[in-house]
């Protein structure tokens, strides 16, 4: 039976918390009760009814936070068919922007900074890019990204993934401007304008002091990948927006006080085996906790919500059906609903009892 990460933190985590004693950030310890309370009477309790069977089901309440991983299912799911609902009839692209090497302990420790400067100086890179192409000038890219912090093996590994549709918008024409299937950008040119802009928002932030200057020398990471439909980058990307570093499906085992789980070479496509000490486990793992409110997915140009056009008219523009633009096009969103597990039909939500203070929501009836 494999050993899961609540087990690990409710069996570890008092000693992790003991051993760095005045060096455990408030967010840290947030997480750490939320992964090990998530789903007890702590927070509460739901009750359900099966509108087939009418049995009446009952379940602990997640605790709802991000880096905890029993309980983002249910949101990954819908921000999936959210996005594949506003799929688009042309080719994506997928832009990752991977900072230095060099730079990632200035990140580790000026967190919110850091990544906030990195969505702003990738974003406009690409906005300015596309203006700067021969092909798109003077039309607006739309597109979306989304933080990632961590490698196969949990290590601290910022970048950014942005999913593109193949193209940019002409609002004055309207128009979609394709790019060819295998070339939207070019990467050096983001590389470069990537590096400047992040280079000034450091200095403006009076933070420049504190990145080793060979960073500036180097190269900054940037790759471009056609990848088809959007559904599948959609779907790859899903697994980062609500989960964590990792499931608890990858861990094989906890023995001897080393915390055994397997990982995918990048370079051989081969699953393979590897352990940390358990204590070092947990610091990996917190490391990819996000500053409090912080957005890790954002929304760029025509995908942005507050676009001038709205998107089911820009869904005409690009697939040519400009002359119907005033008839309604209503996006579909699967639904997703919890199954009784009696005869597996739709559960229907009746009322939570809260801690603390009990205070009851929703109705019987």
């Amino acid at each position: 039976m494999r050993t899961t990460i609540k087990e690990i933190f409710t069996e570890y985590a008092w000693e992790y918390l003991l051993v760095n004693k005045g060096n455990v950030p408030t967010n840290h310890k947030k997480v750490i009760d939320a992964i090990i309370n998530c789903r007890t009477d702590v927070y509460g309790i739901t009750f359900y009814k099966c509108g087939s069977c009418g049995v009446i089901h009952t379940s602990f309440r997640s605790c709802g936070n991000r880096h905890c991983p029993t309980c983002q299912d249910h949101k990954t799911k819908q921000w999936t068919q959210k996005q594949l609902s506003r799929e688009l009839s042309t080719n994506y692209f997928m832009i990752t922007f991977t900072v230095p090497q060099e730079i990632r302990e200035f990140f580790l420790h000026n967190q919110k900074v850091a990544y906030s400067a990195l969505f702003k100086a990738s974003s406009e890179s690409i906005k300015e890019s596309t203006n700067k192409s021969r092909v798109f000038k003077g039309s607006t890219p739309g597109f979306f990204g989304v933080l990632h912090t961590w490698g196969r093996q949990i290590q601290y590994h910022p970048h950014i993934h942005y999913v593109a549709p193949g193209g940019a918008l002409n609002i004055k024409d309207k128009d979609w401007v394709r790019s060819s299937k295998d070339f939207f950008l070019p990467i050096f040119q983001l590389s470069k304008m990537c590096k400047e802009k992040f280079k000034k928002l450091m200095q403006r932030e009076g933070k420049l002091h504190l990145i080793p200057s060979e960073v500036w020398d180097k190269e900054w990471n940037v790759n471009i990948q056609s990848v088809g439909s959007g559904r599948n980058t959609i779907k790859y990307l899903s697994r980062y927006v609500f989960k964590v570093a990792i499931s608890d499906y990858r861990i094989t085992k906890v023995q001897n006080r080393r915390v055994y789980f397997k990982y995918r070479s990048r370079k051989t496509g081969l699953v393979i085996p590897t352990s940390l000490d358990v204590l070092d486990f947990i610091k990996k793992y917190l490391l990819h906790v996000l500053p409090s409110g912080f957005m890790k997915v954002r929304y760029y140009g025509f995908m942005h919500t507050s676009f001038q056009m709205e998107f089911k008219d820009i869904r005409l523009i690009i697939e040519g059906l400009v002359a119907i633009l005033n008839k309604p096009v209503k996006d579909k969103i699967e639904k997703v609903f919890i199954p009784c597990t009696v005869c597996g039909k739709e559960m229907k939500f009746m009322f939570s009892i809260l801690p603390n203070n009990i205070r009851i929501r929703g109705s019987s009836g």
